[in-house]
């Protein structure tokens, strides 16, 4: 679908995360992700999206479960999968929304 690509690659997807820890401040990081030339109608473009989607989140959220104690780990991990989530269901596209419900258990 042209214009799909189109709005795609003058698109960014921005990550709402978790509050950081301040006294009583809230955070909020972004990161851009550029979905230009997928096809979010087919399997391989939306499944590219949502690996690229993943990755940002990630970044944002500072997850690495490797470092991380239980407790923040998991934090960083709810963290991680509301991003993803608010930058699919933001997006609006029914072929990267089908597959991120086909492959996350919350979606």
């Amino acid at each position: 679908m042209k214009s799909s690509k189109t709005i795609a690659g003058l698109a960014a997807l921005a990550f709402l995360v978790a509050p950081m820890a301040s006294a009583g401040s809230v955070e909020i990081n972004t990161k851009p992700v550029s979905l230009a030339g997928l096809d979010l109608n087919s399997k391989a473009g939306a499944e590219i999206a949502l690996n690229r989607i993943e990755s940002a989140a990630k970044d944002v959220c500072e997850y690495d479960d490797t470092r991380w104690l239980r407790a923040w780990r998991n934090e960083a991990s709810a963290c991680v999968e509301t991003a993803i989530a608010k930058a699919v269901y933001d997006r609006g596209h029914k072929g990267l929304t089908a597959h991120y419900k086909a492959t996350h258990k919350n979606g």
